[in-house]
């Protein structure tokens, strides 16, 4: 009996073998999983919607990446990934106004209306939720600890409607169901002093 796979296109198989690397390997020993190897996770799926938007391109059926459309194994491969950080404790991150902190604590987190005037309650998970921050721009930071994947949408975002690490969540998150981290001054000092040990 043949076991070889067919040689269709070296380049989706290649990244097919590492996407499976990288989950078999996580897989494996989940509680050696790291925020870095899901990072590497969205980043491989992420590869691969960018080829599928150039081939479609190419084909004519779009005339620019945000045109394409997100399949639904795109969105549960996201999903999954979403659901591993949950596990090992990488919890959504909100950040809010300073102007709106103290009704935050006292209130809880509630959708807002956002650039696109849609209501959302946008966080962030598997990226550094300062890089948004401007040096000028001070912002209170709160954490959702405990949330189900179930109330989590991940959204596509940015010129190519790629997961970037932004969900949004589902439900109000009364004030006993968050933690407040601290400021981005404060943070980001944080990150400076760990950066330097």
């Amino acid at each position: 009996m043949n076991n070889e796979m067919p040689n269709n296109n070296d380049g989706e198989l290649g990244l097919n073998k590492g996407m499976a690397q990288v989950v078999a390997e996580s897989g494996m020993q989940r509680e050696q999983m790291t925020e870095e190897d899901l990072i590497k996770e969205v980043d491989l799926i992420n590869e691969m919607a960018r080829r599928e938007a150039q081939e479609q391109m190419k084909a004519g059926m779009i005339k620019k990446p945000n045109e394409r459309k997100i399949s639904q194994e795109e969105i549960e491969k996201v999903r999954e990934v979403i659901k591993k950080a949950l596990n090992i404790g990488i919890w959504p991150i909100k950040s809010i106004s300073l102007k709106d902190i103290e009704t935050v604590k006292k209130e809880g987190l509630q959708e807002t209306p956002g650039w696109d005037k849609r209501w959302k309650l946008a966080c962030t998970i598997l990226r550094n939720p300062l890089d948004k921050v401007s040096g000028e721009e001070d912002r209170g930071f709160f954490q959702v600890p405990n949330i189900e994947e179930k109330n989590l949408s991940p959204r596509f975002t940015g010129p190519e409607k790629l997961f970037e690490g932004v969900v949004c969540i589902n439900d109000f998150v009364p004030p006993d169901k968050i933690k407040f981290l601290g400021y981005a001054k404060d943070l980001k000092k944080e990150e400076n002093e760990k950066g330097d040990e």
